[in-house]
């Protein structure tokens, strides 16, 4: 298990006719693929595990972590509740309490986001460039960034296609070090347990197609960011 987190993936396969499925085992939402079984503890965010109808057909088949065990209107983005993350889908409220990860609840662009108490800057995902070229960006957590691009051999710009400004240095630059993580291979973030306290990073932000997951077993849960010319 991933101690920072509660994520990660079973080293044996999914049984016999449970592929595709997801489900609780005990506070763990367990989802098994053709290939991979993994978990998230939702004790880990102070939510529980849930099982609920995502056809809303009359049968229930999917489970998710949830901080509130039922809702009656739908939502399309999360939103505070106190210290609670929450976001009402098939009649169950899905979500985390940040105050579990020493966090607040607070609104941003694109839904309610846990972040550190108290914040360094007040638009995550926002990022700007100035005259000569440096760089700064406001993280989901609420932390401030500053990036010397032009030190570093870099260009400061605004990715094409971004909703909000973000900064990025030149398509073929790469990280020093592949963060080492136990996320999905088809998110764009890669997530680096550091003392028990999470921080991620937005591959796309530093001009990568995304987040790749290595599962091999000499090097357990390894993320790096995928180059968009050559993986």
């Amino acid at each position: 298990m991933n101690v920072c987190t509660g994520t990660g993936y079973y080293q044996d396969a999914c049984p016999l006719g449970q592929q595709n499925q997801v489900t609780c085992v005990g506070s763990k939402v367990v989802a098994c693929t053709q290939i991979l079984r993994t978990f998230s503890d939702c004790t880990k965010i102070g939510a529980n595990c849930v099982r609920y109808d995502s056809g809303n057909d009359g049968g229930v088949d999917s489970a998710g972590c949830a901080v509130t065990p039922t809702c009656s209107v739908p939502t399309d983005s999360y939103a505070c509740s106190g210290t609670k993350r929450v976001r009402c889908s098939h009649g169950v409220g899905l979500g985390e309490d940040c105050a579990a990860r020493g966090m607040q609840c607070r609104d941003a662009p694109g839904g309610a986001m846990c972040a550190l108490t108290p914040p360094s800057c007040a638009q995550p995902g926002v990022g700007s460039c100035d005259a000569q070229g440096k760089g700064t960006y406001c993280d989901a957590d609420g932390r401030q960034f500053a990036f010397d691009c032009a030190r570093l051999g870099l260009t400061c710009k605004w990715p094409p296609g971004k909703p909000t400004a973000s900064v990025a240095p030149t398509p073929r630059a790469r990280p020093l070090t592949p963060p080492i993580a136990s996320k999905s291979a088809t998110e764009p973030m890669a997530h680096l347990c550091i003392g028990g306290q999470r921080f991620s990073i937005d591959c796309g932000t530093y001009g990568f197609r995304g987040c790749a997951l290595e599962t091999k077993a000499s090097v357990g849960g390894r993320a790096r960011c995928v180059d968009p010319a050559n993986n």
